[in-house]
């Protein structure tokens, strides 16, 4: 049998070759009339081009809908080969049977590690054989740790580490320091968490592994008063190119805050700038700027962005783009997004402005996910596309009036911050563990509230909401309306919440927060206390009719005494 991802694939290559010579042109628009006037540039194009594009578009739907034995008899492949009217369909026609193929194809392969058995491993802990252990899996030394319940079971184990350490332990010690952090805030556990990422920080090893070690040293030194101490460590992470924001900016946060604790307003003041340039969306960023923050947006920001809606090049990527157009016009959407996503390695090449026109593209195909992607690739690189407008396609407002009738108790700006971080404004997310929906509601978290019969009804966007709402609004008032710790509930249980606050009993707000040992739940706080300034800044009209009174962040997020 012939595989039609080989006729496919000749098909792109004669085909590509002769509509490469006629490219549509590149116009430039306002990203208020692609987003909100819904123009394209496919209807700036002559009618006789229009109505061609919009024909095609309907053929290639007819055969991507078609069976897979349907497609690989279809004449629509012959006619990509030998046609010479130049349709821009053809293009997407080895990603189409690729894709189909991969999925019918795909097999999950999965390694399984023999382990010795969790009462072997439970010995070589109590029994501090400190060899043994090191020759587990990470995943191996973890679930048995999970089993210690008591600091003083792991004593043994953990002096002898860091009497005897060399860098061939140093992810079991950072391991061990985790676990030794579950026993704080006693100050033997400290010490030991201490020492322990003290040793890993002299070792050459993953850079996940030590950017973390030197990342929790640090905040446990901060606790401790010894900013002298954190202060190199903050500088090696801050100056870290190749790490990820969540060090980063979180570092230069800090460098600031103990370069003025340590009476260096300089250094304070040049570390303060560096967060300010070069996170300008992180919430630590917010943080430094104190009271400025309610009119950073009407001064700095320009109200529009000028967007060119096609490469400047001769580029298949043009005509795609067309097509895809074409297929939004005839709103057959899942097809035009199924079709985009494959597009994704030429976009990320192509000029800025383009690549803002794709990201209101994504927008109008309710793809927020992809959406945000991008625009997060733009602002970073490319500071001088962010404008009023770019900053509310990054922020989208979603009403949730006509279907959510709890939100008397709620700030409408922090329920779409919380959505647009859980779901992306997807009503049929679903969550490997199993979440749904727009608020990502756990089937037993539903049941407390609802009668639902099936767990599909949690799709639906009115339930959803009305059982997210109810639940966030509990969670607030056992909270005391702290919305930081609120949020972290939300994300990781509140039992876990409950046990932080007994381990890390600092007064600085903004340090328990950047000390939840999950990382996933400081990255989830940290991006919805950023989304709720941008909504608050972006949208001031639907917050002068909130009916919350605490509208300022350091307010909500309970951070002004911090």
């Amino acid at each position: 049998m012939r595989k039609p991802s080989v006729i496919a694939f000749t098909a792109l290559t004669c085909f590509t070759v002769n509509y490469a010579k006629a490219s549509p042109q590149a116009q430039t628009l306002l990203l208020s009339q692609v987003v909100d006037q819904r123009k394209f540039a496919l209807e700036l194009e002559p009618k006789e081009i229009l109505t061609q594009t919009l024909e095609q578009a309907k053929k290639f739907t007819a055969f991507a809908k078609a069976s897979p034995q349907q497609k690989r008899t279809s004449p629509y492949l012959k006619e990509c080969k030998t046609n010479s009217n130049h349709n821009p369909f053809c293009l997407f026609i080895p990603d189409l049977l690729q894709f189909q193929n991969t999925q019918n194809s795909q097999k999950k392969n999965k390694t399984h590690h023999k382990r010795p058995p969790m009462q072997q491993i439970l010995h070589w802990i109590q029994e501090a054989q400190i060899q043994r252990l090191s020759e587990l899996s990470e995943s191996g030394l973890k679930d048995g740790l999970k089993q210690i319940t008591a600091f003083s079971q792991i004593t043994s184990l953990l002096n002898r580490i860091n009497h005897n350490f060399t860098c061939d332990y140093a992810v079991m010690s950072s391991i061990l320091a985790s676990k030794a952090e579950e026993f704080l805030p006693d100050e033997k556990p400290k010490q030991t968490a201490i020492r322990l990422y003290q040793n890993v920080t002299q070792c050459n090893i993953g850079e996940t592994i030590h950017l973390k070690a030197r990342f929790r040293l640090s905040l446990l030194q901060i606790w401790n008063d010894d900013c002298k101490s954190a202060l190199p460590h903050l500088q090696f992470l801050s100056q870290h190119t190749n790490s990820i924001n969540d060090y980063r900016s979180r570092a230069l946060y800090w460098e600031s805050q103990c370069h003025n604790t340590l009476q260096n307003p300089k250094e304070s003041e040049q570390a303060k700038n560096t967060l300010l340039e070069r996170f300008p969306f992180s919430f630590h960023t917010l943080l430094v700027q104190g009271e400025n923050l309610e009119h950073k947006i009407p001064e700095s920001v320009p109200l529009e962005s000028a967007i060119t809606s096609r490469i400047n090049s001769s580029s298949p990527v043009n005509q795609k783009l067309s097509a895809i157009e074409a297929l939004i016009l005839l709103k057959e959407i899942n097809l035009a997004k199924k079709l985009l996503r494959t597009m994704d390695s030429d976009i990320s090449k192509s000029e800025p402005s383009f690549q803002l026109y794709v990201a209101a593209i994504y927008y109008h195909l309710n793809d927020s996910l992809m959406q945000f992607k991008l625009i997060t690739s733009i602002f970073k690189e490319n500071p001088k596309l962010i404008s009023r407008k770019s900053l509310q396609l990054y922020y989208p407002h979603k009403s949730f009036a006509s279907q959510n009738r709890y939100l008397t108790e709620l700030d409408e700006m922090l329920l779409l911050a919380l959505i647009r971080q859980e779901s992306a404004f997807n009503p049929e997310a679903r969550s490997s563990a199993g979440a749904l929906g727009l608020m990502q509601v756990m089937p037993q978290t539903a049941r407390k509230f609802e009668r639902i019969r099936t767990i599909k009804e949690l799709l639906k966007p009115s339930l959803n909401l009305k059982i997210g709402t109810r639940y966030f609004s509990n969670l607030l008032k056992n909270f005391n309306g702290d919305t930081g710790l609120a949020l972290a509930a939300y994300n990781a249980g509140p039992k876990k919440v409950q046990d932080w606050i007994k381990r890390y009993p600092v007064k600085d707000k903004v340090l328990f927060l950047d000390l939840i040992p999950y990382k996933e739940t400081r990255e989830y706080v940290a991006c919805i206390a950023r989304n709720y300034y941008w909504y608050t800044s972006l949208y001031p009209e639907i917050r002068q009719n909130t009916t919350m009174s605490q509208r300022n962040l350091n307010k909500v997020f309970t951070l002004s005494g911090s």
